[in-house]
């Protein structure tokens, strides 16, 4: 927890309330509208006061554990990732209701990818059937619906990736109860309520979780109706289940659509995880370098919050991007392929319009997903930049530094320098030159494949 240090921050001006002395001489010379004027000011000076809780660190901490630890611990604890109850004191039956959350989840999630395989339910694209000829030994010849390309490659590689990716974040936020985002919104919290700026405030900070969430409920808003709109343009026939009744191939339907759904919910939490940490820390690097620069903040308790943040930085790097990459590799996959097969398949102006939309709609989700990650990386490169530049701000431009030696700005500036603060994916450095040169080169291939009408549009 970061407390007050009268060496580094500057205390409130408080509004100091005069009152009037009692006295016979004093109280002879004034006149009733002098006691009414006085009476006034007192009651004015008062109102101007800021309330007690206005300056309290417990107060700051219990704002950001209601209106964002709390909810997002309990919906962790419903995708089996956090416990609400002690498990040290609990009741047997308690610990086993626990276990069996757990279960049940993984349960689900198992059910998601057997009913995705046996309704030959594509990601990607909405073309999972094809004909297979059978003839049977009495020389009848029968065709049936199998599921086109490889099991391996269309979902088993994709549902391993996705199951290990949950799996390693149950370790990671279950086992070995990591609490660094926690720890991350208290410090990006407190530092909004001693910052003099409006660069960086709790209201902010808010708003700006709740647009990430927003994000999140608008991406399975979106997965959930694609789903729907892909049952309706390629109605789903189970290959090998083969249900008794049309009852029971609906609800198998319903099953489909409810734990597709469900996994996308596991894929955008991990993506989202990350990408919110990716924010707050940007935010918290961004706002001491404001500090830093307003000097609302000493030099030696700088280096302290940076090299905080470089231990935060350096758990995101070694520890949740691991999960976060095996999400991004699986919503790759799955936009890479969803494009070759719309694009370079030949059958784009042959499609209905429905499918079409579909394909389309599939395909931009997933590249959101796959992109909306690294995007944050790069910003949060980005304001590690800034610290690296801040030593050389200071010295060429020292005001309210004056009183510091020289040898001190020196060491401040030859420390920020030797900072090795960068954001990471796949253990690769995210830079926003990176981004962009990535994104040109894709640029440049789409239009060359283009041009030699490797790639069809259908007119």
């Amino acid at each position: 927890m970061i407390g007050r240090n009268p060496r580094c921050y500057s205390t409130p001006n408080l509004v100091h309330i005069t009152t009037h002395g009692s006295s016979s001489s004093s109280t002879a010379g004034l006149t009733s509208s002098d006691e009414t004027t006085g009476s006034a000011e007192v009651i004015r000076n008062i109102t101007e006061l800021p309330p007690v809780d206005a300056f309290s660190t417990s107060a700051v901490l219990h704002y950001c554990k209601r209106k964002i630890l709390v909810p997002y611990q309990r919906f962790l604890s419903l995708l089996g990732w956090r416990s609400q109850i002690a498990t040290e004191d609990a009741h047997v039956c308690t610990l086993f209701c626990v276990r069996m959350h757990v279960l049940v989840v993984v349960l689900f999630t198992l059910l998601g990818y057997v009913l995705q395989y046996a309704a030959c339910f594509r990601r990607d694209v909405v073309d999972g059937y094809k004909l297979f000829t059978v003839e049977t030994a009495d020389g009848i010849v029968d065709d049936r619906l199998v599921c086109k390309g490889t099991v391996l490659g269309l979902y088993a590689i994709p549902d391993l990736l996705h199951l290990a990716s949950y799996c390693y974040t149950y370790y990671l936020l279950r086992v070995c109860e990591s609490e660094q985002l926690q720890i991350l919104m208290e410090r990006v919290f407190l530092q909004a309520f001693y910052s003099r700026s409006n660069f960086i405030t709790q209201p902010k900070l808010v708003s700006t979780l709740r647009i990430f969430l927003g994000l999140s409920l608008g991406w399975i808003a979106l997965s959930t109706a694609i789903q729907v709109l892909h049952v309706a343009a390629e109605y789903p026939f189970f290959t090998w289940m083969q249900p008794s009744s049309s009852d029971a191939e609906v609800v198998l339907i319903v099953l489909l659509v409810l734990t597709t759904t469900w996994n996308d919910v596991i894929h955008v939490t991990i993506i989202m995880s990350y990408s919110i940490q990716c924010q707050l820390l940007n935010s918290f690097i961004r706002g001491l370098c404001e500090r830093v620069r307003e000097k609302s903040i000493c030099l030696q308790e700088a280096v302290k919050e940076i090299n905080e943040s470089s231990k935060i930085l350096k758990h995101l790097n070694d520890e949740f991007t691991i999960a976060v990459s095996l999400m991004m590799l699986h919503s790759g996959v799955m936009a890479t392929s969803g494009f070759i097969c719309t694009f370079t398949s030949g059958s784009f102006a042959t499609r209905d319009t429905l499918t079409l939309a579909t394909d389309l709609l599939s395909l931009v989700t997933w590249g959101l997903i796959f992109a909306f990650p690294l995007v944050q990386a790069a910003r949060l490169s980005a304001a590690c930049h800034c610290i690296q530049k801040l030593g050389l701000f200071l010295l060429t431009r020292p005001f309210g530094y004056q009183e510091i030696s020289q040898m001190q700005l020196d060491s401040f500036l030859l420390y920020t320098s030797s900072l090795d603060m960068q954001a990471k994916l796949f253990r690769v450095p995210v830079k926003p030159a990176f981004l962009f040169s990535v994104l040109a080169l894709s640029a440049f291939v789409f239009l060359l494949f283009a041009r030699m009408e490797l790639i069809s549009f259908g007119f």
